[in-house]
C-alpha cells in the first residue's frame, strides 16, 4: 500500500476499512515514517515493503531495513512478511500490464 500501484490501494483501503482500521492511518499510511500512528512492527513491515516494491530504484534493501525487519520477526514471520510482499508486487505489475480497472 505505501508505494505501489493505485488499484492496490484503492483495494486495501477498501479493505481496511471494513475490518474497523482507522480511517486516519488509512489517509497518513503515504507517509506512514512522519505519522507515528503506527508500530514498530507495523513501521519494520511498511519500510521493508517499500524498499522491496522500489528495488528497480535502489538496487538493494538497505542493510539497516533488512536488519530492523529480523529483529522484529522471528525467521518464519519474516519470511512470511516478505512472501506477502512479493506476491502482492507479482499481483500489482500483473494488474498494470494487463490493464485491469480500478476496483469500485
Amino acid at each position: 500500500m505505501t508505494s505501489g500501484p493505485r488499484r492496490t490501494s484503492a483495494a486495501r483501503s477498501r479493505d481496511a476499512r471494513g475490518l474497523g482500521e482507522d480511517e486516519r492511518r488509512i489517509f497518513v499510511l503515504p507517509g506512514w515514517w512522519e505519522a507515528g500512528l503506527y508500530d514498530e512492527r507495523e513501521r519494520a513491515a511498511l519500510a521493508l515493503t517499500e524498499s522491496m516494491t522500489r528495488l528497480s530504484e535502489h538496487q538493494d534493501v538497505p542493510d539497516e531495513i533488512y536488519d530492523a525487519a529480523a529483529a522484529t520477526f522471528d525467521d518464519a514471520q519474516l519470511s512470511a512478511v516478505i512472501w506477502l510482499i512479493t506476491v502482492i508486487n507479482a499481483w500489482n505489475r500483473l494488474a498494470v500490464t494487463t490493464r485491469s480497472p480500478l476496483p469500485v
